[in-house]
């Protein structure tokens, strides 16, 4: 009977050995003490992962890491506007829209949910809305990212149909970042909207000194390259338009000669 109670005593051995041996050591030998959980930090990590499985297509791994984020640290405003994003990106526009409010709510002046949820409700149409939110974006407190809002609200304007409000948006945003290539681009097409043609073309010429040519880009030129009496123009920019993007809309408008 003594031989039983010997192998269990000595498996307790191995086992309270196992339990030192699996102890974190430093390069002296010593025990290093484990770091506590940190629930922000834990949020911070999921959050980040979710939102790179979110770019690579995978939504599912993305909700999944954005929901245990959001266990992790229920009050913290960045999961939010994560998983406001998220909805946004898979097309649960209400969901989005509470998450973001939600995000909002935590923090009044939190300009990144401000900006987020500007974009979100401009893509959805909601153009006054919108350009509120990028409007408290700019003001909040610690927002380094106004250049960006300012662009955002005049892009918003500009669909919305406030060519005065795009214009006076897209200055302030090139006043904050004079090399924006999208602001740029965006007050060029405002100002030929509102039939400043001169305006425009020095706008689209500072766009073409920094950034290479998009459909929008060249579409534009040959516009105003015909509005201008410049036949040279409108071929060169219709011409490249053709060779680089055959496949755009823009390219198909322009050989049916709606410019």
């Amino acid at each position: 009977m003594a031989k039983p109670r010997y192998r269990l005593g000595f498996l307790a051995l191995l086992l309270a050995l196992g339990g030192c041996v699996s102890q974190t050591l430093d390069s002296q030998g010593n025990v290093v003490a484990e770091k506590p959980f940190d629930p922000i930090a834990a949020a911070k990590s999921r959050m980040q992962l979710g939102l790179a499985y979110l770019r690579s297509g995978n939504s599912a791994q993305a909700k999944m890491n954005l929901l245990k984020a959001q266990e992790f640290a229920p009050d913290l405003p960045d999961v939010y506007y994560s998983l406001g994003y998220y909805y946004q990106a898979v097309g649960e526009s209400k969901e989005a829209e509470e998450a973001y409010r939600h995000a909002i709510k935590l923090d009044p002046e939190n300009g990144e949910a401000l900006n987020n949820f500007g974009a979100f409700l401009c893509g959805m149409g909601r153009f006054d809305e919108s350009i509120e939110y990028f409007t408290k974006a700019v003001r909040a407190p610690g927002y380094i990212k106004v250049a960006g809002a300012y662009e955002n609200a005049g892009t918003c304007a500009k669909q919305g149909g406030d060519l005065d409000g795009a214009e006076k948006y897209f200055a302030s945003a090139l006043s904050h970042d004079a090399r924006r290539a999208a602001s740029l681009l965006g007050m060029a097409e405002t100002l030929y909207a509102k039939k400043d043609f001169i305006g425009a073309k020095g706008y689209l010429g500072r766009f073409e000194g920094i950034a290479r040519p998009v459909p929008r880009s060249l579409f534009l030129g040959l516009e105003l390259a015909k509005r201008t009496g410049d036949d040279a123009g409108v071929q060169r920019y219709g011409d490249e338009l053709v060779s680089k993007y055959p496949d755009s809309p823009l390219s198909q408008q322009y050989r049916s000669n709606k410019y």
